[in-house]
């Protein structure tokens, strides 16, 4: 047999009455299915990070149990049929999960400056605005242009050679 933690999430609008009541059915529930319950951690109430189906905020209950690998898969389809079980996840533990020291912490946004935000807002808007008004690039070959000459007669061909020969620049 191996040990298993089992995290339990229930609607933070029932009553504590009505929590016991699905604490012990989550119990029967496991110990239905050939597992033995070793622990049992409340952890409290914390609003979720995203809305489950329209539950924002939920109550918190961890399960250490011992039970055969075989068994797990009909606890998590017996679980997941429950409904007044809002979520449950199932992973391995070892035998420190007995005494092992359990805490939430509630999710906290990051703290960012208003002037951070408000450039962050005012960058997507300029990028958004370049991606709308951005034209298709044509590539242009820019090519040297010189100015036409007059053809040449043979004669005056033969002066401007005899000049830059002349003149010994080359």
């Amino acid at each position: 047999m191996r040990y298993y933690e089992l995290l339990s999430l229930f609607s933070a609008q029932q009553t504590d009455e009505d929590i016991a009541g699905l604490v012990e059915r989550v119990k029967g529930i496991v110990t239905g299915a050939g597992g033995e319950i070793a622990r049992e951690v409340e952890l409290g109430k914390y609003r979720l990070t995203y809305p489950i189906g329209k539950t924002r905020h939920a109550s918190y209950r961890l399960f250490v149990f011992k039970s055969e690998p075989a068994n797990v898969k009909a606890i998590e389809e017996k679980l997941r049929l429950t409904p007044d079980v809002v979520r449950s996840e199932i992973s391995k533990a070892t035998e420190a999960a007995l005494t092992r020291r359990y805490a939430l912490m509630q999710y906290e946004e990051p703290l960012i400056e208003r002037g951070d935000r408000e450039r962050e807002r005012d960058d997507t808007r300029y990028r958004q605005q370049r991606r709308d008004t951005r034209q298709p690039v044509v590539a242009t070959v820019a090519r040297p242009t010189t100015p036409a000459a007059a053809p040449l007669s043979t004669e005056e061909l033969e002066k401007q050679i005899d000049k830059i020969l002349d003149d010994k620049t080359i």
